[in-house]
């Protein structure tokens, strides 16, 4: 956006509350790409930021929800907070790796966000996905690189992963008895093998098996009890599904999303089907946190000279945009750079890294951030942008520490 170019904006015009810094905040949005559309009476604000770099984007993303989101409540507010600023954003960077790359006034640090772009893209702490003992729900990494769907988020690691190879055949008998297809298949299936779990673990096949008929009955057609018993303990015991069946059992991994997406576009650039998902609705909707990044979809384009440009979109049901959407920007567009390097290898032909597209359903301010928020507004207007980014050569000893600290403890956590 050229300097006297005015900040484009839609609708009605709903004045935010803000102690005195609009017109501060909106000269800067002024010298940036961003346009807002307003609209009243039940309808959130939709903003669109387009920029060069990461911290430039990221900045102005902030700073437009803080002056034009909407106020409106959480499931994690606490008694007393404010309501959040929130609105539906979308972010395009158009060089996510052009210098400089990092801003000086993100919430969590330098060290937590090499620990969290290793946690993204190498897995370092998916050991942490424990529910049952306060800890993890979930990690993007797990999601994308090992999906295993569950119905409960605490058995991704556990004895879920034994039971994949006979799930095929129990989804096929179970849509041969369920009369009405309006019933979900998968997650009885799902629920089916946990209660599986169970019976294996009882040691009284028969009786088990006779009250899983009576609790699953209603949903089948054209099946009696013994035929039921019979078709279970052929596909679960007869033949042996159980690790404690079978030591020659090789072990069952989930679906690697990131391998696929890397040899969908190596196979077809142009493809439209390299995409991931994280969201797994047998087991998401009934946590208490659930995935915030939803999918990850990246195509190639080929410039004007032929080479191929990996572009790359991300979705997300919800975002905290001061307190974590840096260091997700920062983690997923390091993930391009590795599918783009890796889909390099595999065609043998230069792959460069092109805009990465973001977009929140939700995105928003906390409320009760907002006294931190801002100390992080006081110190953006008091300094020029150059004064608010790093380079990523200012973080490169800080960076080279922490995977140091992870390689030798597993468990490290930097403590802020």
């Amino acid at each position: 956006m050229k300097q006297n170019q005015k900040l484009k904006i839609t609708g009605t015009i709903v004045k935010p509350k803000f102690k005195g810094t609009k017109l501060e905040i909106e000269k800067i949005l002024k010298e940036r790409d961003a346009t807002i559309h307003l609209m009243p009476g039940g309808y959130r604000p939709v903003v669109t930021v387009f920029g060069k770099t990461l911290p430039e984007v990221w900045e102005t993303s902030v700073l437009a929800t803080y002056l034009y989101g909407i106020d409106i409540k959480t499931h994690y507010d606490k008694p007393g907070d404010p309501p959040s600023k929130d609105c539906k954003m979308t972010m395009v960077i158009q060089n996510p790796f052009q210098e400089p790359r990092l801003h000086r006034c993100f919430p969590a640090g330098l060290n937590v966000l090499e620990i969290y772009r290793q946690e993204v893209i190498e897995g370092v702490h998916d050991h942490w996905i424990a529910p049952k003992e306060g800890k993890w729900t979930y990690t993007y990494h797990k999601r994308l690189f090992d999906y295993i769907l569950t119905n409960d988020a605490e058995e991704q690691n556990k004895f879920f992963v034994k039971f994949n190879p006979k799930i095929t055949a129990l989804r096929d008998y179970f849509r041969s008895i369920i009369a009405d297809e309006k019933n979900k298949i998968a997650p009885v299936v799902y629920a089916f093998v946990k209660d599986i779990a169970a019976v294996e673990a009882s040691g009284d096949v028969v009786i088990k098996l006779k009250e899983m008929f009576r609790k699953y009955s209603s949903l089948f057609e054209n099946v009696d009890e013994n035929s039921f018993i019979e078709k279970i303990n052929s596909i679960c015991f007869i033949d042996p599904i159980l690790p404690s069946h079978s030591e020659k059992m090789e072990e069952v991994h989930g679906i690697n999303q990131i391998d696929y997406i890397i040899d969908e576009l190596s196979a077809a650039p142009y493809s439209r089907r390299a995409e991931g998902i994280t969201w797994m609705p047998t087991a998401d909707p009934q946590t208490n946190d659930p995935p915030c990044l939803q999918r990850v979809w990246c195509r190639m384009f080929p410039d004007r000279h032929g080479q191929q440009v990996l572009n790359t979109d991300t979705d997300w049901r919800s975002r905290d945009s001061y307190g974590a959407a840096f260091m997700n920007i920062f983690a997923l567009t390091d993930l391009q750079k590795c599918i783009a390097q890796r889909i390099s290898e595999k065609i043998k032909e230069p792959v460069k890294i092109g805009p990465y597209t973001d977009s929140s359903n939700s995105y928003h301010i906390y409320g009760k951030d907002h006294v931190a928020f801002e100390k992080f507004l006081e110190s953006i207007l008091k300094r020029k942008f150059k004064d608010r980014v790093w380079t990523s050569e200012f973080a490169k000893d800080i960076f080279e520490e922490e995977r140091k600290q992870l390689a030798e403890n597993p468990d490290y956590a930097f403590k802020r």
